[in-house]
């Protein structure tokens, strides 16, 4: 099996071999320091109980390393060097993509969706210090990870997105999708029906709504709603081209492939629920269904490559190069970095 070189898993693998060799990065105050390392992280569960079987194990080599980061996370984001991980203990996690450094930074409150780039890393506050529906969307500085401002938007923020020069927040219980601007300015937008996933696609703000079985189409421009586009089933999470839309269905084991240009629909059975966040590599979706990643064809919207990686699967992204894929396993705190075979 061929596996193509990974760019940034080189700096990454040499900084785990020689350890203390290099300055211990400057966070910021509240900050602690984390773990990084290329082999199952001390602690955490074995991936599988048994030893594996051969198809395992081939399965198993394409995890080019592990990062031990907070306590159940939930979303990433790749921005600025790093990979950004919010997690469900009140903190986010920043692994430094070169020098294979965690930090954990502590924020007010329970994270949801992020995004960001070298300005800013927003992150969402789903719910506050005290368990009550969040109503903020925080700013953090990409190089210290200290909080840079917070600002009110609709109840219970879910996804994030950064489009326009701006953060967009999708809130399901504010029935909303907020605009802020990084001077703090805010622009609420009414949208029914739960949204909770929302992704920039081509110039123009796509929105999963839980309760209502269309897409909405926001321009980032005017702020308007400028369409709708009609999946047939409620829908949570999603991904994109200026072709093709990819979509998770809610609480359901289906993804769908939307035809921007003629509205078509294809459903596609993954096998499992999908967990919120789908990944684009090379064009084809990457969905988190059970403990698999799959990865659906974009030509014929079939699976093509089940990768098994032995506990259940979240938020996936391609890495900055596209060369390979983040993907968060939610019940043994890990960022793991995998790399499809050919």
């Amino acid at each position: 099996m061929n596996l193509r070189p990974l760019r940034s898993l080189h700096l990454v693998l040499a900084l785990v071999v020689v350890g203390c060799g290099s300055a211990a990065p400057s966070v910021a105050p509240g900050v602690v320091e984390g773990t990084a390392t290329a082999q199952p992280s001390s602690g955490l569960p074995a991936p599988r109980s048994a030893a594996p079987s051969s198809s395992q194990a081939a399965e198993s080599s394409l995890v080019q390393a592990r990062f031990r980061v907070g306590s159940e996370p939930l979303h990433l984001a790749v921005a600025d060097g790093a990979v950004w991980v919010s997690n469900a203990d009140m903190t986010v996690s920043r692994l430094d993509v070169a020098k294979g450094s965690v930090v954990t930074i502590p924020v007010p409150g329970f994270p949801g969706g992020i995004t960001g780039d070298e300005d800013g890393i927003w992150v969402s506050m789903n719910r506050d210090a005290g368990g009550a529906p969040g109503r903020s969307v925080i700013r953090l500085d990409p190089a210290t990870g200290a909080v840079l401002a917070e600002s009110a938007v609709g109840e219970g923020p879910r996804g994030v997105a950064f489009a326009a020069g701006s953060a967009w927040v999708a809130s399901g219980l504010g029935a909303s999708v907020t605009r802020v601007t990084p001077t703090g300015e805010t622009t609420s937008i009414p949208v029914e029906g739960q949204p909770s996933g929302i992704r920039a696609i081509d110039g123009q703000v796509w929105v999963a709504r839980r309760t209502e079985t269309s897409l909405v189409r926001i321009d980032p421009r005017t702020g308007d709603i400028a369409g709708t586009v009609e999946v047939g089933e409620r829908t949570v999470w999603l991904a994109g081209t200026s072709d093709t839309l990819w979509v998770a269905g809610w609480q359901v084991p289906t993804a769908f492939r939307i035809e921007v240009t003629s509205g078509e629909v294809t459903p596609i059975d993954v096998g499992a629920p999908v967990y919120p966040g789908m990944g684009l590599l090379d064009g084809a979706a990457w969905v988190p269904a059970g403990s698999e990643i799959v990865r659906v064809d974009p030509a014929t919207a079939t699976v093509s490559t089940r990768i098994d990686l032995g506990a259940s699967v979240g938020d996936i992204e391609p890495t900055a190069e596209g060369d390979g894929l983040w993907v968060l396993l939610p019940y043994t705190g890990e960022l793991v970095l995998v790399q499809p075979a050919d």
